[in-house]
């Protein structure tokens, strides 16, 4: 009987061994496709443009190196908040260029957002896709954006949240609203759940775990910019991007899309904000819990601040920017309902085919 059972012990250990090869292979295989195919359309995207940003975050970093720093960013780029250019400036001292600094981040937020996926949903296939569609998101993290770290810190917050590390998610979220201001939605979540399970004493440590990167961007503005310039990034915002109810701007600017025949700004605009209702809609009505017991309320506060924030007051024209103002929010939204999308895996590998004609 006993060689009989050590045979049996051999046989379930290889089965065990084999598994576990078996799936670190296709995990190995999905990141590579990830990193190579995000490789691949930056230096697309580059050399088309030879732009590598959004926007002038290297620019804006190359500033804190100079004595003047306001004669050095023009007035359009004081309205971007200070959190990403900071982190390129961190990061070049290990890099050597700004250029670099940048590219690494968006490099780190994208193995953040593929290795967390991973880990929620223990398939590797979803977090692939994750990262490529809708077809924005694998525009903005093949490029130095606000949009790839905002998201991947959306992540690791919530990640810190479900595990009780309601401080370091706070200070985390703080980091990110000088990024994004549209974070401040999942700290407001996190308040509102500590209220609810009664943790009074940690809401208060940590709203002030919270405060202290807004209170240094208040700081940083009034030592630059004296009281009148304390809110640079969001007045300048209101200027620069002409500031309006985005729901009449979105009316305004079908109109227009239609008038000056702009089919393609039209369809792409309205996919993207269709995509966005159509999870929002599903997260909403979603009964059970995400990806951790208990993370109904945090999730759906989120969810429902966050729209009211990009549906308030957006830039015109609003259309055009609609993928990557809501990017943010859908995103996360689609790693929070995979158990639900999981089960449309046609759908999911039709919407990557479908995705090709976005870059056409």
């Amino acid at each position: 009987m006993e060689p009989r059972k050590e045979n049996q012990n051999i046989k379930s250990k290889n089965l065990i061994i084999s598994k576990i090869m078996i799936k670190a292979k296709k995990l190995y295989f999905y990141l590579l496709l990830t990193i190579l195919l995000h490789g691949c359309l930056f230096f697309y995207k580059y050399y088309q443009t030879a732009n590598i940003q959004q926007d002038n975050y290297v620019g804006y970093a190359k500033a804190f190196k100079t004595e003047s720093f306001i004669s050095n960013i023009s007035e359009d780029d004081s309205r971007l908040f200070p959190g990403l250019p900071l982190l390129i400036y961190i990061f070049n001292f290990l890099t050597g260029s700004e250029n670099t600094a940048g590219l690494f981040l968006s490099f780190l937020s994208l193995l953040t957002i593929f290795l967390f996926s991973v880990h929620f949903t223990k398939n590797t296939f979803y977090a692939f896709w994750i990262t490529v569609f809708p077809p924005i998101i694998f525009e903005q993290t093949s490029k130095i954006s606000t949009e790839a770290i905002t998201i991947a810190l959306f992540i690791i917050s919530y990640y810190l949240i479900i595990n009780k590390k309601y401080r370091f998610s706070a200070l985390l979220l703080g980091f990110a609203s000088i990024v994004r201001l549209i974070s401040i939605s999942m700290f407001i979540g996190l308040l509102i759940l500590l209220f609810r399970r009664k943790k009074y004493i940690l809401l208060v440590q940590s709203s002030v775990f919270y405060m202290l990167f807004p209170l240094f961007m208040l700081v940083f503005n009034f030592f630059h910019w004296g009281w009148g310039g304390i809110f640079r990034q969001i007045t300048m915002n209101q200027i620069v991007g002409r500031g309006t109810l985005t729901p009449v701007q979105l009316i305004n600017d079908i109109l227009r899309t239609i008038s000056w025949k702009q089919p393609q700004i039209l369809i792409s605009g309205m996919v993207n904000i269709i995509l966005f209702f159509s999870v929002f809609y599903s997260c909403i009505r979603y009964k059970n819990d995400f990806l951790n017991s208990g993370d109904q309320l945090l999730v759906k506060v989120w969810a429902i601040l966050s729209l009211i924030l990009v549906f308030s007051i957006g830039p015109t024209p609003f259309l055009e920017e609609a993928s990557r103002y809501l990017i943010v929010i859908t995103t996360p939204l689609l790693l929070f309902m995979f158990q639900r999308l999981l089960k449309h895996k046609r759908l999911l590998i039709g919407s990557l085919i479908l995705s090709i004609f976005a870059f056409i």
